[in-house]
């Protein structure tokens, strides 16, 4: 049994931060990036021979996606933005 359990914790990680910090930091990550997903919106999806509208988040495999914007949509340019 040491009497240094935090640098045993070290020497046991590979590198200077303690594990329980590396877990700490990869559950902030986690988190930060489920923020980051756009929300859920319906789409025009074909399945099983014929067209509806299903939740992003109901996508399947194998679904086919209608990507054509809806009548009266308005057009944006990529560049919209007035960036470089």
């Amino acid at each position: 049994m040491s009497i240094h359990p935090e640098r045993d914790a070290m020497s046991v990680s590979g590198c200077g931060e303690r594990p329980w910090h590396a877990v700490a930091s990869r559950q902030r990550n986690l988190s930060d990036l489920r923020r980051l997903k756009p929300p859920a919106m319906a789409l025009l999806v074909h399945r099983g021979g014929r067209w509806d509208r299903v939740e992003s988040t109901d996508l399947l495999p194998g679904d086919v996606v209608s990507i054509a914007r809806p009548v009266g949509a308005l057009a944006v340019s990529r560049d919209a933005g007035g960036g470089c």
